[in-house]
C-alpha cells in the first residue's frame, strides 16, 4: 500500500540539459537520501527555456512556466495544505540569454517559477550561474557552440558574459525576495 502524502518527500527540479543528462543520478540521490518515500517531478530538456517555447533541431519544448509540470503538481495535490515535505531546485538558468531575452526578463520568469513553487509550500533552492566557467570560454569555442546550438543568438561573447553576470546578480535578488536558498 502506498504511503499517504504526509509521509512522502516531493522533490521538484526545474532545468535544462544539465538536469536531463544527470536525471538518473538525480533520481537515485533523491530516493537514496530521503528517509521517506520520494516523488520526483522534473521539467527539463536540452535547450529548455523558463519562459518561452523553444526548439532544438526538430524538437519543440514548451517553456518551464507553461509545461505540464504545474498541472501534475496540482493533480497530485501538492501544496501547502497537502502535508509532507516539498523541496525544489531551480537550476540551469541561462539558455534564455542565448535566445535573445534580457537578464531582467529571464529573472522575472525564474521568479514566477519560484513563486509558484512557494505557493505549493516548497523549500526552494536556486543555483547560481557558473561565472568562472563562462569566463574561461574562448572566442572559437563560443562561436562553435553558438553555431551548432543557437545559430540565431545575437550576442557576442562579451555580451554573453555581461548578461550572465547581470542575471546571476538578479537571481541572488530573487532568492532574497522569495526566501529561497542559493
Amino acid at each position: 500500500m502506498a504511503a499517504g502524502r504526509g509521509e512522502r518527500l516531493v522533490a521538484v527540479v526545474l532545468g535544462a540539459s544539465n538536469v536531463s543528462r544527470g536525471l538518473a543520478r538525480l533520481a537515485a540521490a533523491v530516493r537514496g537520501r530521503s528517509p521517506l518515500p520520494a516523488d520526483l517531478f522534473v521539467a527539463a530538456g536540452h535547450g529548455r527555456s523558463y519562459g518561452a517555447n523553444s526548439r532544438v533541431w526538430m524538437r519543440r519544448l514548451p517553456s518551464i512556466l507553461w509545461c505540464g509540470l504545474w498541472r501534475a503538481l496540482d493533480r497530485e495535490g501538492i501544496g501547502r495544505d497537502a502535508g509532507g515535505r516539498t523541496v525544489a531546485l531551480v537550476t540551469d538558468v541561462g539558455n534564455d540569454l542565448l535566445y535573445g531575452f534580457t537578464p531582467a526578463q529571464v529573472a522575472a520568469w525564474v521568479e514566477e517559477a519560484v513563486a509558484r513553487l512557494g505557493d505549493r509550500g516548497a523549500d526552494v533552492t536556486i543555483t547560481r550561474l557558473p561565472l568562472e566557467a563562462i569566463a574561461t570560454v574562448g572566442a572559437a569555442r563560443y562561436r562553435l557552440l553558438r553555431t551548432l546550438f543557437v545559430p540565431g543568438c545575437p550576442l557576442s561573447l562579451d555580451e554573453v558574459r555581461a548578461a550572465v553576470t547581470e542575471l546571476d546578480e538578479r537571481l541572488v535578488d530573487v532568492a532574497v525576495r522569495r526566501g529561497a536558498g542559493l
